[in-house]
């Protein structure tokens, strides 16, 4: 019975050494079905929308025009890869005392281009009321306004892992459609939702056009 639903051996050996409760068995095997359930079902919505997409304009990407307007950030620069930004975020996170309301962080590359070793980035928190720095940190986290304009924005929900795909997709709709990209204004990204469940995290990429 134990196998048909999906319990390990490794699994069942805990069980029987324990003289474990198996309702509690089951409601744990339960809870884990579920969550591959809602796994599963998350994916194949993001493959029926990359399908979309590449059927649409030829990239799995299907991105909107925006303006925006300034908006102040507290950062500090780093100089890594891009596998150490959600380093980097919690290591700002660690530098105020109060982080305001909906403590949201992002990056803004300093070079143009796929930097995935060895990039310059502003490590950044969108500045809201009542952010304050700690005492001790106030020389290393700066602060300026960033005036991105118009660009090509692009929100992903799932893994972080898969940004770097997404930057080089939105970077093809930008030839297929013909934009141009503004070299004087630096590609972002903001961390809206960050959580162990990728199901549950979003993230927008920006690319400045002209």
């Amino acid at each position: 019975l134990l196998s048909t639903l999906g319990v390990s051996l490794d699994e069942m050996k805990k069980y029987l050494k324990k003289n474990g409760d198996l309702a509690k068995l089951f409601d744990d095997k339960k809870d884990l079905i579920e969550k591959e359930i809602r796994l599963l079902e998350f994916n194949l919505q993001s493959l029926t929308r990359f399908q979309a997409n590449l059927k649409a304009n030829g990239t799995m990407v299907n991105p909107e025009i925006k303006v925006v307007p300034p908006f102040g950030v507290y950062f500090i620069e780093k100089e890594g890869s891009y596998a150490k930004i959600g380093q980097y975020c919690e290591e700002l996170s660690e530098m105020f005392e109060n982080k305001g309301k909906n403590f949201t962080t992002l990056a803004i590359f300093e070079e143009q281009g796929y930097r995935p070793k060895n990039s310059r980035i502003k490590i950044g928190a969108l500045a809201t009321k009542g952010m304050k720095v700690k005492e001790e940190y106030i020389d290393k986290v700066k602060y300026f306004e960033f005036d991105p304009g118009k660009v090509l924005a692009y929100t992903h929900i799932g893994s972080g892992s898969l940004l770097s795909l997404f930057w080089k997709e939105l970077e093809k709709y930008c030839r297929v459609k013909g934009y141009k990209v503004r070299t004087n204004v630096p590609d972002y990204e903001i961390y809206w939702k960050v959580n162990t469940d990728p199901t549950k995290q979003k993230f927008e990429i920006f690319l400045p056009i002209k």
